[in-house]
Formats: structure tokens, C-alpha cells, sequence
């Protein structure tokens, strides 16, 4: 019986290990984003944001959409306005890899270290983003950014919870049985 909660226990131990590998991920902030250009296009989507990393690794999981149709899901150039640290204007462009001669600029209030992107401080998106189509630039009328809402844990992973849990709870209830040997 000893052998059995050992095992029990190791068990517990490596459904623990594994629920707690899946939490690298969560190191990424993702960022909802909207608004409508002075010609009338409006966009919507999101991006992820890793603010442990710097320059182009930084952003990922581009999906923006225009009402024209356009997606857009490449990063093509990212920066900033003076000051070159601290707090003060960054822009992400972004660009569609099947339609070249179309960029979205989102410009926004940021914490930055020359080209690190610290954090997202505005939730309003500066009247100099725009909308190139063709070579016309289109100013943005008015637009958001903010952070998406905390993601709830798949079901897998409450399972995963609730069986260590009871793992734990059988190792403990478990009693020794002793055998008594007697001679005659």
C-alpha cells in the first residue's frame, strides 16, 4: 500500500507540473482595438502584446479588419516620437500581406525604451493614426484601444485541478495495514 500513495502522490505532482507549464503563455496581452477613418472605413480586431520581449517579437497574433474588407496581419513598422524613453507617442503599422498598397498606423500614449514597448497607457487612439489606401492617407475620426479581459480556464484545466485534488485526498485516506505475523 505504501507503493500506491507514492505513486498517488508522484502522480499529483506531474498533473501539477503540467497544469502549471501552460501559464508561459499568459506572459502575452492581448488588445482589442476599433474605430472609423474621416473617409468612413471603419476597423476592428485585436493584437498580443509580450512586454518581456522588444522590436518586432513584441507584437503577434495581428487580426485587424477594415469595412473595405482588407486584413490585416503583419506587422510592417512600429516607433515612437520624442522623447526616446519614457512616456510619449508609438505607433504600430500594420499591413495586409495580400494587399501591399494598404497600411493601418494606430498611434497611442506608451511607455517605451527606445524601440521596448514598457506598456499601453492611453485607451483613446491619437488623431494622427491613419489609413493609407493607394497612396491617400485617411486620418482617424475617432477610435479605442484596450486590453481584452482576463481569459477564463478551459475545462481540461479545472479537471486536471479537481482530479489532483481528489489524487491528494485518496493518497491521505489511505492507512496503513500492518500485517501480523504470529508464530505457533
Amino acid at each position: 500500500m505504501k507503493i500506491m500513495t507514492k505513486l498517488m502522490l508522484v502522480a499529483t505532482v506531474a498533473v501539477s507540473g503540467m497544469s502549471a507549464a501552460t501559464a508561459a503563455n499568459a506572459a502575452v496581452t492581448v488588445y482589442n482595438t476599433s474605430g472609423i477613418f474621416e473617409n468612413g472605413v471603419s476597423f476592428s480586431g485585436t493584437f498580443g502584446v509580450d512586454f518581456a520581449l522588444s522590436g518586432f517579437d513584441q507584437i503577434s497574433a495581428i487580426n485587424l479588419t477594415t469595412s473595405n474588407g482588407t486584413n490585416f496581419d503583419q506587422l510592417s513598422s512600429y516607433g515612437y516620437d520624442f522623447p526616446a524613453n519614457g512616456m510619449g507617442p508609438y505607433n504600430l503599422q500594420f499591413s495586409a500581406s495580400l494587399n501591399l498598397d494598404q497600411f493601418v498606423t494606430l498611434w497611442f500614449q506608451a511607455d517605451h525604451t527606445d524601440f521596448k514597448l514598457n506598456s499601453i497607457v492611453s485607451q483613446a487612439l491619437s488623431p494622427t493614426s491613419s489609413f493609407i489606401i493607394d497612396g491617400d492617407s485617411y486620418f482617424i475620426a475617432s477610435g479605442s484601444l484596450g486590453a481584452a479581459a482576463g481569459a477564463v480556464p478551459e475545462t481540461a484545466t479545472w479537471g486536471m485541478m479537481i482530479a489532483g485534488f481528489g489524487l491528494m485526498g485518496a493518497a491521505m485516506r489511505t492507512r496503513r495495514r500492518s500485517t501480523k505475523v504470529s508464530f505457533a
